[in-house]
């Protein structure tokens, strides 16, 4: 899971091919008034055909996110002094429909269900991977070992799919 997991492309489909786009984030002006430093640029990487089918279910692919957070969640709650065992908990709760603490305004330029939006809004709340002072550098004794990477998987897992099922529950073909 170095660098936050596995490269993530945009799809744009058309009929029989699709383009694939990645996208590039750097900082702006540290400074702005609006607080929005980031500056970002797709770049177009190529063509592929398009897939016959897509993982569309978001109902599924919430059970399984809230399934790896209670997993998760439990573990966390043995780790003595570390804070993710509230964020695990905010995450269900997000998923159950309690609002961010913040907005996401690009939601209101997508299609996407309000399901679809809960799983994506819990879904950026449960991402603790891969950064300094993540849950990949907590240290647990060997007794726990087992029950968090496993746990560690399911919810990386968990979450890489509910990112994919709500970028294709809003897939019109």
């Amino acid at each position: 899971m170095v660098g936050g997991g596995p490269r993530w492309l945009i799809e744009a489909v058309y009929g029989d091919r699709s383009e694939l786009w990645e996208g590039f984030d750097r900082i702006g002006d540290k400074n702005a008034a609006d607080k929005k430093i980031w500056l970002s640029a797709y770049i177009l990487i190529g063509e592929a055909a398009s897939a016959e089918k897509v993982d569309t279910g978001v109902a599924a692919a919430s059970r399984d996110l809230r399934d790896a957070l209670l997993s998760i969640e439990a573990v966390a709650r043995s780790i003595p002094g570390q804070p993710f065992a509230d964020a695990f908990m905010a995450a269900r709760e997000t998923l159950d429909g309690k609002e961010l603490p913040y907005p996401l305004e690009f939601l209101r330029f997508t299609q996407m269900t309000p399901e679809a939006q809960r799983l994506l809004k819990a879904a950026g709340r449960a991402w603790v991977f891969g950064a300094m002072g993540s849950w990949n550098d907590v240290g647990v004794d060997a007794a726990l070992k087992p029950r968090y990477e496993s746990a560690s998987k399911a919810l990386f897992d968990a979450l890489a799919r509910a990112v994919l099922v709500v970028a294709n529950s809003t897939y019109r073909r």
